[in-house]
């Protein structure tokens, strides 16, 4: 079933999870760069530029544990806005018929032992 839960857990629990989740540390760190550049330079003077890193791999450490709870309340909004089951009909229509049906062979393969 294409659903957007199916795309979000292969996002966070799938082979290549560990660059989604050095894109998202990439985003909270920025965030916090940007929110925290009013404090930083009295952090940085007071607590040291190595407890500024610390802070800021723990924050995006946190939010990892978080991000599968957050995904979950979106994926409603993603399955909308995605339009999967739309956009892969429309687009298996433009399909040559000798692609379809490599396309259908490639999804049957798995299971041609079972059918025969």
């Amino acid at each position: 079933v294409l659903h957007a839960s199916v795309l979000i857990n292969a996002l966070l629990e799938g082979p290549r999870n560990q660059k989604a989740f050095q894109l998202v540390d990439k985003h909270v760190a920025k965030s916090m760069e940007d929110v925290g550049s009013y404090y930083k330079p009295a952090f940085l003077l007071y607590f040291g530029a190595e407890t500024w890193a610390g802070f800021r791999q723990g924050l995006c450490t946190e939010f990892r544990g978080k991000l599968p709870t957050l995904m979950n309340h979106i994926t409603d909004f993603a399955q909308d806005s995605l339009q999967l089951e739309t956009t892969l009909r429309e687009r298996m229509e433009k399909l040559p018929a000798p692609e379809f049906e490599r396309l259908l062979h490639a999804v049957f393969e798995q299971d041609e032992i079972k059918l025969i």
